[in-house]
């Protein structure tokens, strides 16, 4: 197995960003904090440290593997803690419809180590994983089902929308008239499956076109009398 899909702990995880996320956010102490993409909870640590044993800390996640995490961030938090799981969007709107006030905002946006390093989650390129990539295990919908039973416009629109994908649709042509073909060796979809863009292209590119849904994005930070 590759040494990046190789089980991790909890130790080996580092939070992207550590420093300016913390001086950005300055959090200090009595204040409430909500991290709202928790993961493995490395910014929530850090931030938790800052509020010296004074305030909140909300943590959120879809991923019901960040639990885990969690429990463990709550044993040596030393503030108040609280775990919501759902997509931050939803919970956030949850928060502000029941009047509750943050201090400090932070989303640490797309997928992380936790989805990336388990083959059996479909994120990643380094094995030949079957084509799931839910970051919610428990949806139903997997992208395997997606190029199963999509038509090619609608691939087009999923990979330029969410992929900001310029070559869209030869990639969604290219994609169904390979894993389609007669004799096509393999009987369901995997990661590694899909076609690179034209050659013709000066982008580098080595995302393959099932992964567009899965939306990349840095840690963005939002400071001062938010409410969530």
């Amino acid at each position: 197995m590759l040494p990046n899909v190789l089980p991790r702990t909890e130790a080996d995880h580092v939070p992207v960003l550590a420093d300016e996320v913390r001086e950005l956010l300055a959090v200090r102490p009595g204040e409430t904090v909500v991290d709202a993409t928790f993961g493995a909870g490395g910014h929530a640590r850090l931030l938790a440290q800052d509020l010296r044993g004074e305030g909140k800390v909300v943590a959120i996640d879809r991923d019901p593997g960040a639990k885990a995490y969690f429990d463990r961030f709550k044993a040596g938090a030393g503030v108040d803690v609280r775990f919501l799981r759902g997509d931050f969007a939803v919970v956030l709107s949850q928060l502000a419809a029941n009047e509750v006030k943050a201090d400090a905002i932070l989303l640490d946006l797309g997928i992380s180590s936790m989805q990336v390093d388990r083959p059996e989650r479909g994120f990643s390129y380094a094995t030949d994983a079957p084509l799931d990539m839910r970051m919610d295990p428990s949806s139903e919908q997997t992208a395997a089902a997606i190029v199963n039973t999509w038509d090619e416009q609608e691939l087009v629109t999923v990979f330029r929308r969410y992929g900001e994908e310029r070559f869209a649709a030869p990639i969604a042509r290219d994609f169904l008239k390979e894993y389609f073909r007669p004799g096509r060796p393999g009987g369901r979809p995997t990661v590694s499956a899909a076609p690179a863009p034209p050659r013709t292209s000066r982008r580098p590119l080595s995302v393959p076109a099932a992964a567009a849904a899965a939306v990349p994005g840095d840690s963005a930070g939002v400071r001062g009398g938010a409410e969530p």
